[in-house]
């Protein structure tokens, strides 16, 4: 892996962008499906789970060894977990008024959030003094 850290937590914050934008986009066009549900799942585990864990493991776990795999597993186990719980909720078809219902929404956007805007925060400084990477 290079060390674009950056470039990697802006592409977090843009699959935030559109992940809030795809189910709006199926439900204005009334596409929605139990595929398009599943398929959102997976996204946002990869966006929102993996991506995440793997910036943070290269970024400051790596020196940690096998506690730094650790730490990165129990954040995706724990994404993974809250997908899971959150896809049972669901109802397996819409309301009456067309939407889904989800009372359990995930919570993994606002953990990226902050593990993305840590990483933002902590290596533009160090880009505009000079500093390139370890």
């Amino acid at each position: 892996m290079n060390v674009n850290f950056d470039y990697a937590a802006i592409a977090i914050f843009v699959a935030m962008v559109l992940d809030g934008l795809d189910g709006r986009v199926a439900r204005m066009t009334h596409t929605q499906s139990a595929f398009g549900a599943e398929y959102d799942s997976l996204s946002d585990m990869v966006c929102f789970g993996a991506a995440p864990a793997l910036i943070m493991y290269e970024w400051v776990l790596r020196d940690l060894g096998k506690l730094g795999w650790i730490a990165a597993f129990v954040y995706v186990a724990g994404a993974a977990l809250r997908l899971a719980r959150a896809s049972t909720r669901c109802s397996k078809s819409p309301t009456s008024a067309g939407s889904w219902d989800c009372p359990a929404r995930l919570r993994g956007p606002s953990s990226s959030a902050s593990s993305g805007s840590s990483t933002i925060s902590a290596t533009t400084p160090s880009r505009c003094a000079g500093w390139h990477g370890r």
